[in-house]
């Protein structure tokens, strides 16, 4: 049985203005979504991070996939895969989950989420990519993981540096010993977090594992190489126990919360609409994040090289 429904006249018009007044709610709903999601698009990647004795399901869940400006929502401007590393339990190899889909469009993004959050670990990081630099049909391979003298480490960037500039950082021998994970022997496809991950493990060996004179020297010589204008040099670095992020070039926020369960965190973008208890970082700007101290920020400059002065001869 085939039903019509006929309008009369006062009818159509009800129906033109109930239909107008919803169109234009969608346009404006769609509209402010687009607005968080594409605040300050320039940005190569996003990155994200959280340590805590037992992190919050709900903060891991709401930071990555629910919040407007959620990993998972931002990666419509950062559509070349995602990753995400979690340390469980404490002290143990960091567990991976990658793939080369957008994480808007990958249901096992949210999968690995749920994995992670319900973990509660003590680590948790993940990236989204915008692939600036070697192989890009691939998983996401951000955060880069490595072993080195016993401490398992990942590494995250938010930039693009020249691969020329590292590799001339990096020691031939140190690079032979310790190769770029991803691109084989075909320069061309190495990726420069990668090499950019070398040069830092590589000072952090030559200073017998002291993390800030380490990361302060290789600040200090990419400076030396690189105009102040072409620096982007955003990371994160964790060995499962402390993350260190370093902000320059691109935006970098943290924040801590005390109450119930504590917890520090640090991304390139604040994921709630509006910074609410976010601190942004300056260009030059170290913060360290554990669980048993409030967050600590410092000037990386603290940590250069000091001229050699010397003393006065008394005449």
């Amino acid at each position: 049985m085939i039903y019509n429904y006929t309008m009369n006249h006062s009818t159509k018009h009800a129906f033109a203005r109930q239909f107008i007044l919803l169109t234009v709610i969608a346009v404006f709903f769609q509209w402010q979504s687009q607005a968080f999601v594409s605040a300050d698009s320039s940005h190569n990647c996003r990155l994200w991070a959280i340590i805590s004795n037992s992190a919050p399901e709900a903060i891991i869940t709401s930071h990555l996939i629910t919040l407007p400006n959620s990993l998972k929502n931002l990666s419509q401007n950062n559509d070349d895969g995602w990753g995400i590393v979690y340390y469980f339990p404490c002290k143990d190899y960091p567990i991976v989950f990658r793939n080369s889909l957008p994480a808007y469009l990958d249901s096992s993004f949210d999968s690995a989420v749920v994995t992670i959050s319900q973990a509660n670990p003590r680590v948790a990081a993940a990236h989204i990519r915008r692939c600036s630099s070697g192989l890009c049909n691939i998983p996401d391979p951000h955060p880069f993981v490595r072993t080195k003298n016993n401490r398992h480490w990942l590494f995250a960037h938010n930039g693009t540096i020249s691969k020329n500039i590292l590799l001339n950082l990096i020691r031939p021998d140190y690079l032979a010993a310790n190769p770029p994970q991803y691109g084989g022997n075909d320069t061309a496809s190495w990726i420069d977090t990668d090499l950019y991950f070398i040069f830092i493990l590589q000072t952090l060996e030559d200073l017998n594992g002291e993390i800030r004179p380490a990361l302060g020297t290789a600040i200090e010589l990419l400076h030396q190489a690189i105009p102040e204008t072409g620096r982007f040099l955003n990371f994160y670095l964790s060995d499962g126990n402390t993350i260190w992020g370093y902000c320059e070039g691109n935006t970098l926020f943290y924040m801590h919360d005390s109450l119930e369960t504590a917890y520090s965190a640090v991304a390139s973008q604040y994921p709630s609409a509006s910074q609410e208890s976010w601190m942004e970082l300056s260009d030059g700007q170290l913060v360290t994040l554990s669980c048993e101290n409030p967050p600590l920020v410092e000037n990386i400059e603290n940590y250069f090289t000091k001229p050699t002065i010397s003393p006065k001869v008394k005449k």
